[in-house]
Parts: C-alpha cells; sequence; structure tokens
C-alpha cells in the first residue's frame, strides 16, 4: 500500500477515521502514503464523531515510510459525538522509520470523559541522522473530564509529542489548550504535556528545536477532589542534542480554577523544560519565553500546592564550545487565593541545575530577563515556599553573565514566609580556565519603581543577590539597583548582595544603588557582605546607600569579614540609613549576627561619605566599625567624612569610629573628618565618641 493520496475526505460516526497499518517488516514498510498534502495544502482530511468504549483514532499509520500527515480535522464530539470513553487519538504515527517525518497544520480537538489518555498529535517514526521529524503548526485542544469518586492516576496527557529519534527535529508553532475540569471528589493525577520531546536528533550538523510554540492550562474543580495534575510541562524536552538545541519564544499559561473544599493542584508547573536527556553538545539557548501562572485557589483549608519553575533547564551542556544561554525571558507567578493555607509550592523564574563545561568567556548567560511575583491573597494564607527570581546552581567551567534582569518590578503584593533570593547563585564559576574570563552581575534593577508599595513581605532572611559561589578567577558587582523595598510589617534580614563561599577570585562591587528600602520588626539589613576568603581581594567603591530603615536588628551598608590585606573601601555614599535598635555601622570590618566567621587580614576605607545613620533604640551607631580581623592585620582608616550620626535612646551610643578590634592588629587612621555626633537622651557615661578605642 504505497503512493497513496487521500485528500478532502469527510468520515464520521467511527471508533477510528483513518486506519493504515503496513507490514511489520522495515524492508516492506508502506511507502510514500500522503494524508492531507504538503503543510499548508488544502487537501486535509475531517474526521468527526469517532471513538468507543476501547478507544479510537482519528489517523492511525503504522510501518510507514515517507508519509505525510498535514493539515487534517479532527473532532471526537463534532457531527452528533461525544466524549470518549476509552484513550482517545488525534493524528498518531507509530513503529515507521527511514525517512524523514512531516505532522504540520492539523487541527485537533479531542473530549476525554472517562477518566483515560489523550493525545493530539503524536509521533514514533523514527529516521537515520540524515533525515528528520517536522511538526510545525498544529492547533490541539484538549478537554478532560473528571468525575469518579475516588483518585485517578497513570494516565497521560500530551498535546504535540515527538518521541522518534532522527538527525533533527523541529516542533515549532503549534498551539495547545488543555482544559480539564473534576466534578466529583477523586482527584485526576495525570502527567500533561503540551509540546513534548523525548526523540533524539542525532546529527552533528543538524538541531533540535522547540520554538514559537503556545501552550494554555484551565483545569478547574468544582468538587472536593480537585484537579491534582501529577506534573504540568508546557514545552518540554527530554532528549539529546548531537549539535544544538533550542526552546526559545514559546508563551506558557496556567490558569488553575477550584472552589471551597478542593483539595488542591498538583506537584509541579514547568513552562518551559529541559530536562536529564537533554544534553546539547554545541550549545543551549532558553530565550524570550513568557510564561504566567495566573491561577485562582478558593479552598477555605487546603493550600497550593505546585511548584511553579518558569524557565527550567536541568540537563549538563557538555562539549569545550558549548554555552548556556537563558535570556530575554518574561515569567509571571501572580496566584490568587482565598485559602487559609495559602500557595505552599516553590517559585523559580528562571532556573538552572545543570554544568556547562564550555571555556568561552561567556559559557553561561542569565541576561534581561523579567521575573515578577503579584499575589491576591483575600484568606489568611500567604506564600510558603522559596522564591527565586533568576537560579543557577550548575557549574560553569567558562564565564558567566547575569545582567540587566528586573526582579519583582511591576508589582503590589508578594508575601512570601519561604527563603527568597532574587538572583541566586551556587553553582561554581571556574572562570579562571581560560583567560580574560570573568563571573559579571551588573545592571540589575530589584524592586518596583514606585516607593511605598508593600511589595515583599518575608520572614526569613532573604537576598537580593545571593551569589554564594566559589570563584577562580574575577568577579565584577556593578550597577544595580535595588529600591523601593518595603518589608515593614515583619522580622527578617535583607542582604543586598551576599557571598560566604571560599572564592578566591578578586571581587569587585561598584556604583551600585540602595534606596528607600524599609524593613520592620527584628529585622536587620546588610547591602554588601563579603565573607569568602583571606586571600581574595575584595573592592567596594561608587556605591550609594539612601533612605534605608530597618528594625531593631541594626545593620549594615557595606561588610566583609574576610578578605586580603589589600581590600579596598572608598568612594561611597552611605546616607539616610535608620534603626529602630541594634547594632548599626555605615564599614563593617569584622562578622555580623548572620554569618559570624570572621578572617579579614585587612584592608583599607577611605573617602566614603558617611551621614544621617540614626537609631531610635538602645543600640550602637558607628560611622566606621572594626570589629575583629586576623593576627597581625593592618586597617588604613583616611579620608572619609563622617557626620549627622545621632541616637535618641537613653541607652544608646554613638560612634563615629569604632576601633575595638577583638585581636590584635593595627590600625593606621588619619585626616578623617568626624563632626554632629548626637545623643541627647543618653546616660551612658561614654555615649557619645568620635573615637572609640576598647580592644582589651
Amino acid at each position: 500500500n504505497s503512493n497513496n493520496k487521500f485528500y478532502n475526505n469527510t468520515i464520521s460516526n467511527v471508533v477510528s477515521g483513518i486506519v493504515f497499518n503496513g507490514s511489520n517488516t522495515p524492508a516492506f514498510y508502506d511507502l510514500n502514503n500522503d494524508f492531507g498534502g504538503t503543510a499548508g495544502a488544502a487537501n486535509g482530511n475531517t474526521v468527526n464523531n469517532f471513538g468507543g468504549a476501547a478507544g479510537g483514532y482519528g489517523i492511525y499509520a503504522i510501518y510507514q515510510s515517507g508519509a505525510l500527515l498535514n493539515n487534517n480535522t479532527v473532532n471526537n464530539t463534532a457531527n452528533g459525538g461525544s466524549a470518549a470513553t476509552g484513550a482517545i487519538y488525534g493524528v498518531y504515527q507509530a513503529a515507521s522509520t527511514a525517512t524523514s517525518v512531516v505532522m504540520s497544520n492539523n487541527n485537533v480537538t479531542l473530549s476525554q470523559g472517562s477518566n483515560n489518555t489523550i493525545q493530539g498529535v503524536y509521533n514514533n517514526a523514527a529516521g537515520a541522522a540524515a533525515n528528520s521529524v517536522t511538526m510545525l503548526e498544529n492547533t490541539v485542544s484538549l478537554s478532560i473530564t473528571s468525575n469518579l469518586a475516588t483518585a485517578q492516576t497513570g494516565y497521560t496527557s500530551y498535546g504535540v509529542w515527538n518521541a522518534a529519534a532522527t538527525g533533527s527535529v523541529a516542533m515549532n508553532g503549534n498551539t495547545v489548550t488543555i482544559a480539564g475540569a473534576n466534578t466529583a471528589a477523586g482527584s485526576y493525577d495525570a502527567a500533561t504535556y503540551g509540546v513534548y520531546n523525548t526523540g533524539a536528533a542525532a546529527s552533528t550538523t543538524g538541531t533540535l528545536t522547540l520554538n514559537n510554540n503556545t501552550v494554555t492550562l484551565t483545569p478547574s474543580a468544582t468538587a472536593g477532589g480537585g484537579f491534582g495534575v501529577a506534573s504540568f510541562n508546557g514545552v518540554s524536552n527530554a532528549a539529546a542534542a548531537a549539535n544544538t538545541l533550542a526552546l526559545n519564544s514559546n508563551t506558557v499559561s496556567v490558569n488553575f480554577s477550584g472552589p471551597t473544599g478542593n483539595s488542591g493542584f498538583g506537584q509541579t508547573i514547568n513552562g518551559v523544560f529541559n530536562t536529564s536527556g537533554g544534553t546539547a553538545v554545541n550549545g543551549l539557548t532558553m530565550n524570550l519565553n513568557n510564561v504566567a501562572n495566573a491561577s485562582t485557589y478558593i479552598a477555605s483549608t487546603n493550600s497550593y500546592v505546585a511548584q511553579f519553575n518558569g524557565v527550567y533547564n536541568a540537563a549538563a551542556v557538555s562539549g569545550s564550545s558549548s554555552t548556556l544561554a537563558m535570556n530575554q525571558n518574561t515569567v509571571t507567578n501572580s496566584p490568587t487565593s482565598y485559602s487559609a493555607s495559602g500557595y505552599s509550592g516553590a517559585f523559580y523564574g528562571v532556573y538552572n541545575t545543570g554544568a556547562v563545561s564550555g571555556t568561552g568567556a561567556t559559557a553561561a548567560s542569565f541576561n534581561a530577563n523579567n521575573i515578577d511575583g503579584n499575589d491576591t491573597f483575600a484568606g489568611t494564607g500567604t506564600l510558603s515556599g522559596a522564591t527565586y527570581g533568576v537560579y543557577n546552581s550548575g557549574t560553569i567551567t567558562g564565564g558567566a553573565t547575569m545582567n540587566n534582569n528586573n526582579l519583582f518590578t511591576n508589582g503590589t503584593s508578594y508575601r512570601t514566609t519561604g527563603a527568597t533570593s532574587m538572583l541566586f547563585n551556587s553553582g561554581a564559576v571556574n572562570n579562571a580556565n581560560a583567560a580574560g574570563n570573568s563571573h559579571i552581575i551588573s545592571s540589575n534593577t530589584f524592586g518596583p519603581a514606585s516607593p511605598g508599595i508593600a511589595y515583599f513581605l518575608w520572614s526569613n532572611t532573604s537576598y537580593l543577590i545571593n551569589n554564594n559561589v566559589t570563584t577562580a578567577g574575577p568577579t565584577t558587582v556593578s550597577n544595580n539597583t535595588f529600591q523601593n523595598i518595603d518589608n515593614s510589617g515583619t522580622g527578617a534580614g535583607l542582604f543586598g548582595y551576599y557571598n560566604y563561599s571560599g572564592a578566591t577570585g578578586d571581587i569587585t562591587l561598584t556604583q551600585n544603588t540602595f534606596a528607600n528600602i524599609s524593613l520592620g520588626g527584628t529585622s536587620t539589613f546588610t547591602g554588601t557582605f563579603q565573607g569568602a576568603s583571606a586571600s581574595q581581594k575584595i573592592t567596594v567603591r561608587n556605591n550609594t546607600f539612601t533612605n534605608i530603615a530597618t528594625g531593631s536588628g541594626g545593620g549594615y551598608a557595606i561588610n566583609y569579614s574576610y578578605g586580603a590585606a589589600t581590600s579596598q573601601v572608598f568612594s561611597n555614599t552611605i546616607a539616610g540609613f535608620s534603626s529602630t535598635g541594634g547594632t548599626m555601622a555605615g564599614v563593617l570590618i569584622g562578622p555580623n549576627p548572620i554569618s559570624t566567621a570572621n578572617s579579614a587580614a585587612g584592608g583599607s576605607i577611605f573617602q566614603n561619605d558617611i551621614s544621617g545613620l540614626s537609631t531610635t533604640g538602645a543600640g550602637t551607631v558607628s560611622g566606621v566599625s572594626i570589629t575583629s580581623t586576623s593576627t597581625a592585620s593592618t586597617v588604613n582608616i583616611y579620608r572619609n567624612k563622617i557626620y549627622d550620626l545621632s541616637g535618641s535612646n537613653a541607652g544608646v551610643t554613638v560612634n563615629g569610629m569604632n576601633l575595638g578590634g577583638s585581636v590584635a592588629n593595627t590600625v593606621n587612621v588619619y585626616n578623617n573628618l568626624v563632626g554632629n555626633l548626637t545623643a541627647p537622651n543618653a546616660t551612658g557615661a561614654s555615649a557619645i565618641n568620635g573615637l572609640l578605642l576598647s580592644n582589651s
């Protein structure tokens, strides 16, 4: 049965519409059968009202070679049909081989009404490395109804799926909508995939692409069981690419809705996902994707538990010339909850756990992403999972950049009791392996553009940049903006920049701006903290800290507890830094309450302008403080301006400079200007000190 053409047929009221079953001996496969013409032609077939108790297929082809399955319209409920009671399939090709495969421009609408498998467009026709699989511009709409009293597990839902290995794979421009409704007490726990590839691209000159797809998931529940999708993967790849792999410009939307008494939704939502099978030898790009979670959860006692990963790579990117690019993605997490328990899943915007073995100057880039969160909680619940804007834990052999990201800049409220790091990196950046490589974190914006927004409300110590990595080459953190963060209702600590890792490469923190940050309760604020190693040269220069208010935990604008003797803190401006208690300092060399270890080998503090530090509590305010350094270290403090420091509490102490290091060291202090230190209500014997020497 070869070289047949099936064009413009209308088939209805059948179990399966078109079935071609060739010989199962590869040498005798059917050849070049054509179901609907070339992609885009007006020759497609229409199959309506199909399926039976044992399932059914719109178009089914097996043991074929060179088949075309394009332009067909398949709808199991049209023309008098009803939702399926068995497994239902749209356009399906299995166990075929030898030549290239094209399955494009099909329009598939399927309805599953009996808790069973549902698949839109599927291919398992493998080919040689010289061949290809092309699945373009298919439109698939799947509707799932769960109506049983007990939980339903083990079923799967697929929009467009390729399972065949070949030379190159292109799954681009597909549109998939998956709607689900649970009308009974039992949850429907099915693995759900929008556009999905499990077939390797074996050609060293070919490509594997999943680009420009649109996937929408809209499950709902009208009864107590919930729609507990075991996992939802919008656009995902689980296969290796011998050359390059791309998941770019996809749009994924999740909008779950559920009523009072509902038992929850899901375990994991992956918007755009490359998983463990997806090794890319010469590069992986996951750029320009748009992923949004706008679910509404109305349960009175149970929580919305899904982990939401926006753009996620979990695979190694190997090869000396390989690169990983996760750039220009937009990810938004905006749940609405009326629950007393809230939303307990973690949120990762751009998320990488895969190692990158490329040795180039930019082996990995996480740039120009827009990550936002905005909750609407009418109930008493909060977000209790961890929150990460841009996250990397993969080891990077070459250089890395994390630049021009906008992190939580557009919302009005984001309340979480979980760990928060807006930009997180814990993967070692071994950037000394190639000359000139470096780790650069630059021109990122944290926080909304307008002040007075109660945006970030957390109860654990949180980090705007948590760069807790071991680096052998230089690191530059520059031109970042930390602005308009209001956490006045809780008592958590906040770090602007944090590294406590053992890194040996030099670090420069320069021209960063911290402005309009308000913390409450027992909170503490640390603008920049570096505690990597005693051999690391730390340079902190030309940074600005203005209008910062912290809680009774006090805080520090600039702090390092480890660092080489050549470290420098200079030309920074610290103005308008207040607290309700605790210990405060503009510049601190020594441990702070959160990171207590210390081995600073000294350094120089010069030409800084420090003013407007104040407290209403019974703590200590110091312009510069040296609390602990290593034995025989030398600290030079000169040409600083320290003025307008104050405290209003009876138990306050105000110091221009506190030089009470707890380990023997040398401190050279000269040519500084210290003035206007006030503590009008203080009762202590030494409440105001221009220069305090208290080392015993």
